[in-house]
């Protein structure tokens, strides 16, 4: 690390959405996608068969050397990094593609409808399109409007649809419940629980207004929970002097397992009416979109164009999603030949959930591919040089940067900064043999937060930059001096290493200080040992230990340990084996359960945090605190019998 550059970079680079970075620091921290799943029908989760490159799926899709129509879906998790893969093909597409080939990308922006439309305006497609009366709805829908009259206007918006509701939907409500509905919705108690920051409406709103402070992948929609009615809340309803009809309601969806049935219904019901209101919110028609791609996909036609369109999150289309996506699956051929349009190639991402509820049957039937990025979307080498490739672009200026871009930013001049802070620890091996310092990091380190700081679920790309590249590098940039001080909880501590590190330091700060870091950054083995003239510390140098200012510490020597070379992948590389092929046999051996191992895991935390002075609860009979009272007790009968 250079971290005189780094201090300055840290936040332009280590950005968890690819948005927001710019070009040549995307391209300088992406690591290739070896993973990806290509289904022809939607599977929320699809396993087993082969694993595909992003260069295998750029070659034989994005580039279309058919040059056929065609959509492809790249789906997935929240956080695996499909905006980021999608950015990649259309980067990488700029290059290569036809002479006669427009494209048009539509970033997440801030993933609102006001901000991807304003992104459609700017574009000189749009700019020339015939259409003025769609072109001036666009113009006037990205007009700032008061943030509190707009979630009002959404909010009497879904009562007027209660009231007038034609019953052409697929849910329906008898007329007695819609006017229950109503008056329980015109309730000023219930309008402030919907209203709330984290309230429904909230949610719609942010997908519509700019700069609003939602999360980004937020869906905007009901769900059952925003109309539970608990205690407390029917309380208020009555104390107020809530209309009869809308304390009947309120009854109706008090916490119990009918009430949550009617809320789910009322919830699916209400999210039929979400596009028609942030139409109606934005000053737009349903069919503004279809006519904008429709008029672009003319006016190639006639000057002897194609279009190749990417879309990083169909969401940022929140309200016109279902106008934008018939624009998309229309054909140039056969009965809509006459409508001389121009071949259009669609590279969409969207989130699983939103692509499971959101998408209707016909759209996802009319998918050409679906391309699914798994969690688990590297490998531990992936792992190793995605965290490598965000440490070296921070110690590079933007100007050197800058400067790898305009010569097109190829592999063999991939730009490595010289290491200022690091010298000892370890490095990874990347494509041109080019080696990335991972300085404040081991590779025992990355292997343990990402096992034990990730939360079940939250195992990708953007995780990794926001809990553990982050977090860490600001860290050491802080205080050197007291590095490592973020309270890591250490899983499975070694008692033995626990022992001697506080029998020899007096100082507990820095007793406790030295366990964290050789139980993290090391092997967290109570032993030492010499290899090529080095000592080594729980496998860490004894350099870097001394080099962070943590206190001396003598351990039992042993054998230094021997590598054993990992064998080649037979029968093809890596990117085509599939995942049963290419498990490791301590994964194939191991039979203790998953959830027995977590378990074990906490209790040894507890164990942990007691020889440092904490006290063990074992007041229950359940859980964590079960586990260890149970093992209490087996001690006690053990030394009473002996």
């Amino acid at each position: 690390m250079d971290s005189s550059i780094a201090r300055e970079r840290i936040s332009y680079v280590v950005k968890p959405d690819s948005i927001t970075s710019s070009q040549g620091d995307f391209l300088a921290t992406h690591v290739a996608i070896k993973r990806l799943h290509l289904v022809n029908k939607f599977d929320i989760m699809p396993t087993g068969g082969k694993d595909y490159s992003e260069e295998a799926v750029y070659k034989k899709f994005v580039l279309n050397p058919e040059n056929r129509h065609q959509f492809l879906a790249v789906y997935g998790q929240s956080g695996t990094g499909k905006s980021h893969l999608i950015r990649w093909f259309e980067a990488k597409y700029r290059y290569d593609k036809p002479e006669n080939e427009v494209v048009l990308f539509i970033r997440r922006s801030d993933n609102t409808l006001k901000g991807t439309i304003r992104q459609l305006l700017a574009t000189p497609e749009v700019q020339e399109i015939a259409n003025k009366d769609v072109f001036d709805r666009l113009v006037r829908a990205t007009v700032n409007e008061d943030e509190q009259k707009l979630k009002g206007r959404i909010y009497h918006d879904f009562i007027n649809e209660v009231e007038h509701d034609d019953e052409e939907h697929e849910i329906r409500l008898t007329n007695v419940k819609r006017k229950r509905l109503t008056a329980f919705l015109y309730n000023e108690v219930v309008q402030n629980h919907l209203m709330s920051s984290d309230g429904p409406i909230e949610r719609i709103y942010s997908k519509v207004a700019e700069h609003s402070s939602v999360d980004r992948d937020t869906i905007a929609q009901f769900i059952a929970e925003d109309f539970v009615v608990t205690t407390d809340l029917f309380e208020d309803i009555h104390r107020a002097g809530a209309d009869p009809k809308a304390e009947k309601m309120a009854r109706k969806l008090m916490a119990d397992d009918s009430g949550m049935a009617d809320a789910t219904k009322i919830a699916n019901y209400l999210n039929q009416f979400v596009n028609d209101v942030i139409q109606r919110c934005a000053g737009i028609e349903p069919g503004d979109f279809r006519d904008i791609f429709q008029d672009i996909r003319k006016e190639l036609y006639r000057i002897g164009k194609n279009l190749t369109l990417f879309i990083e999150d169909v969401t940022s289309f929140t309200g016109v999603d279902d106008a934008l996506l018939d624009a998309l699956i229309v054909e140039h051929t056969g009965m809509n030949a006459g409508e001389n349009l121009c071949r259009i190639s669609s590279v969409v991402g969207t989130t699983s959930n939103y692509l499971q509820n959101n998408f209707r049957d016909n759209h996802k039937d009319r998918i050409t591919q679906y391309v699914y990025i798994p969690s688990d979307v590297f490998d531990e080498n992936g792992i190793f040089e995605f965290v490598g490739r965000y440490l070296n672009t921070m110690s590079l200026s933007e100007a050197v940067i800058d400067s790898w871009l305009k010569n097109h930013a190829t592999d063999d001049s991939y730009p490595v900064h010289e290491v200022k802070e690091g010298t000892e620890w370890e490095f990874v091996k990347i494509k041109g043999g080019k080696e990335l310092c991972l300085y404040p990091f081991t590779k025992n380190s990355i292997r343990y937060l990402y096992k034990y700081g990730l939360t079940q679920g939250h195992q990708t790309p953007r995780y990794i930059i926001r809990d553990i590249i982050e977090p860490v590098v600001t860290d050491i940039l802080v205080d050197k001096n007291n590095f490592p001080s973020i309270k890591y909880n250490i899983v499975n501590v070694n008692t033995t290493l626990s022992y001697r590190i506080h029998n020899q330091i007096k100082n507990e700060i820095q007793a406790d200080r030295l366990l964290r870091f050789l139980s993290i950054w090391g092997n967290g083995e109570p032993d030492q040992y010499t290899q090529d003239n080095v000592v080594y510390v729980s496998s860490v140098k004894k350099t870097i230990i001394t080099e962070l200012g943590l206190p001396e510490l003598t351990l039992s020597q042993v054998e230094a340990p021997v590598d054993v070379p990992k064998p080649e992948p037979q029968g093809g590389t890596a990117s085509e084996t599939s995942p049963s092929e290419g498990a490791s046999n301590s994964d194939s051996l191991s039979v203790i359960p998953i959830k027995i191992q977590e378990r074990v895991s906490k209790a040894n935390a507890e164990l942990s945090n007691w020889t440092n002075g904490q006290v063990i609860d074992i007041s229950a009979n359940v859980g964590t605190s079960g586990i260890l009272r149970a093992a209490q007790g087996d001690m006690c009968s053990y030394l009473f019998s002996s």
